[in-house]
């Protein structure tokens, strides 16, 4: 806006008088020439005007902005003038109350931003111009700031987007500037998660320095030391690391990039909790061992139990002659072994990938309750409780004979880890579209290092356990497209076994 105060009224009032004192007519035309043609090169409307807001003069561009017709111009009525203004504007009370406080202040500078019905907006500018220490007059300027506003709404816009796609990744993101050394200088961007592992806003991350967050987040830490260490890569994807943000512990995979923006180099940072990832693997290679022990069972079992039975015939035999009869109790104690050996190789068949289907649409509740005479007479023999709450829920497509199967292990298991004098819940619910059946015990729980074992063939923590019989529950879930999870504390732990209700349905049709 500078160059206005080069169109104050002084100096036209001046060049008025001296056009008025001038002898020369085509010296009079010349200056008005030059005055008009400074008017007419600047790129804004210009209205110069005395307190009384009588018009000195104005500028072709004024005309073309308002759209108002030379001659109205030419016979400077104020009243037309200011009538063909406030019809352009979409709010022309907000202009007329304006103007009204610039009359009452006349030595007020002020800047305002009218919209025109059009849709155009204009920036006016007003500027009181000084004669002796006293407002002798004004200078308005309008700008059409149409494009700008747009390009700053379009810019706006466009951040907003952009913030919205950074927040909503599922990747921590951090943005710093690169030093030619290769070392971080500061913080430039970062979204939501990553602010939220590291446990400050955005605001303070971007007023922090690189080198104060080791403490809150080594693997970031790590990393950019990592990037000084490997200035020739634009990229490397750093190993899975781990760090404790206040109370939480989180497996990290970095993946840093390195690259120029606006002629500086940048560092990328991209970091992507790895856990469910580990959770899917690790689950993957549960599924794989049972599969590979479901395919030896069926190949193996058979061949066992021949030799098995033939050898057991025998020491029936043995047993009847008199002359063996001194080693009778050793004959039983072959034959109960012979017998356990089989029991497992019983279980450890039922663990096969394929199996003859019995399943058909019934009611979970009724197993229960048809299990819990049986139940209770084993929980009753080690002084131990049995407490059953079943809800209202809907038919699933089972066999029966494996859920029975599946409800007594996970039931034993539980009564083997109580206390005499504790309970053991079973409860049916609804969570969502699933139908859980939950087995909760009292005992001291699952040793937190071994808990992702659980259900792994052969793997037990009883003494006398065979470390099949959670295998065979785990297969029996998959075979009925269920999920098991275990919670465990020292308080107890709970099995649930989560049964899809829709697939379950959908799968009898």
């Amino acid at each position: 806006m500078g160059y206005c105060e080069y169109l104050n009224v002084k100096e036209y009032t001046d060049i008025h008088q001296g056009l008025i004192d001038c002898k020369s007519i085509e010296t009079v035309k010349e200056s008005q020439c030059i005055l008009q043609a400074t008017l007419n090169a600047i790129v804004d409307g210009i209205i110069i005007m005395d307190c009384k807001q009588n018009i000195y003069h104005y500028n072709d561009k004024l005309i073309e902005m308002w759209n108002i017709n030379d001659s109205i111009f030419a016979d400077k009525d104020q009243p037309d003038i200011i009538a063909l203004i406030l019809k352009n504007l979409k709010n022309p009370e907000e202009y007329i109350e304006k103007e009204r406080v610039l009359c009452t202040q006349p030595e007020k500078e002020s800047c305002d931003v009218f919209t025109l019905k059009d849709g155009r907006i204009f920036e006016r500018y007003s500027k009181p111009q000084w004669l002796d220490g006293q407002a002798v007059g004004r200078v308005l300027t309008f700008r059409d700031i149409t494009g700008y506003r747009k390009s700053e709404s379009a810019a706006q816009q466009s951040e907003e987007k952009f913030r919205m796609l950074l927040n909503n990744q599922n990747d921590g993101i951090l943005l710093l500037n690169i030093d030619e050394n290769g070392i971080a200088e500061n913080f430039i961007e970062a979204n939501n998660l990553a602010c939220k592992w590291l446990g400050c806003t955005r605001d303070e991350l971007l007023a922090m320095s690189p080198e104060n967050i080791g403490d809150m987040m080594p693997a970031v830490s790590t990393a950019l030391y990592n990037n000084q260490n490997n200035r020739e890569d634009n990229e490397f994807l750093y190993k899975t690391v781990y760090f404790t943000s206040k109370d939480s512990q989180i497996q990290l995979e970095m993946d840093v990039h390195s690259f120029e923006l606006n002629g500086h180099k940048v560092g990328l940072y991209i970091a992507r909790d790895i856990a469910e990832r580990k959770r899917l693997q690790n689950k993957m290679a549960h599924l794989e061992r049972l599969n590979l022990v479901g395919e030896m069972a069926a190949g193996i079992s058979h061949e066992v139990r021949n030799p098995m039975t033939t050898i057991r015939g025998f020491l029936q035999v043995l047993m009847n002659k008199k002359e063996c009869s001194k080693y009778l109790e050793y004959y039983k104690l072959m034959i109960e072994e012979l017998d356990r050996a089989n029991a497992i190789i019983t279980e450890f068949l039922s663990l096969a990938n394929e199996r003859l289907s019995c399943r058909r649409l019934q009611n979970m509740n009724e197993i229960v309750k048809s299990l819990r005479p049986l139940i209770e007479a084993d929980a009753i023999v080690a002084n131990k409780y049995i407490k059953v709450e079943l809800a209202e829920i809907p038919e699933l497509l089972l066999d029966e004979k494996e859920i029975r199967q599946l409800i007594l292990n996970l039931v034993r298991n539980g009564l083997d880890a109580m206390s005499p004098g504790d309970y053991l819940l079973i409860r049916t619910s609804m969570e969502g579209d699933k139908v859980v059946l939950s087995i909760k015990d009292q005992g001291m729980g699952i040793d937190p290092k071994v808990i992702e074992k659980i259900g792994t063939p052969f793997f037990t923590t009883k003494e006398q356990g065979t470390g099949l019989g959670l295998a065979i529950c785990y297969r029996i879930a998959v075979r009925h497209h269920a999920a098991i999870n275990v919670e465990s504390s020292n308080k107890g732990t709970t099995f649930f076994i989560k049964f899809n209700k829709t697939s379950s349905l959908a799968s009898s049709h």
